[in-house]
């Protein structure tokens, strides 16, 4: 189990989240495939999809802000940034469905990759410490 402290470095799993009605999960798919595939020639990697991400659908957003909302109170309490954090994700809307990209260890997303998902595709992005 991971506990954040203060900064949150760079060596952290991530998440993102992107409105399915504009870009569906199969959509999602393909582009990552793409994605991945670019970034392998660049810099001479074997990474599949697999290898740095988890792709899902789902209308559990309530679900995915219950989980925000958990790893911003690790011990029982939120500090008063944390509260204004979390107050701010309440208030924004969410989609009724989204598409979740899931790292699947720390940092197996390339930047390249995280950096077009938030440019491209409009995902907002979730690290968890």
């Amino acid at each position: 189990m991971k506990i954040r402290q203060g900064f949150v470095s760079n060596s952290s799993s991530t998440s993102f989240y992107i409105d399915a009605s504009k870009f569906p999960l199969q959509k999602v798919e393909e582009i990552m495939e793409r994605l991945v595939d670019i970034t392998n020639s660049l810099d001479n990697s074997d990474d599949t999809m697999a290898s740095i991400c988890e792709i899902y659908e789902t209308e559990d957003v309530q679900g995915i802000k219950e989980r925000q909302k958990e790893f911003y109170r690790p011990y029982g309490r939120w500090s008063a940034e944390d509260t204004r954090h979390m107050e701010a994700i309440e208030r924004e809307r969410w989609p009724s469905k989204i598409v979740a990209i899931d790292s699947v260890d720390d940092n197996s997303i390339p930047w390249p990759i995280q950096e077009f998902l938030e440019s491209g595709l409009d995902a907002r992005r979730q690290h968890w410490g």
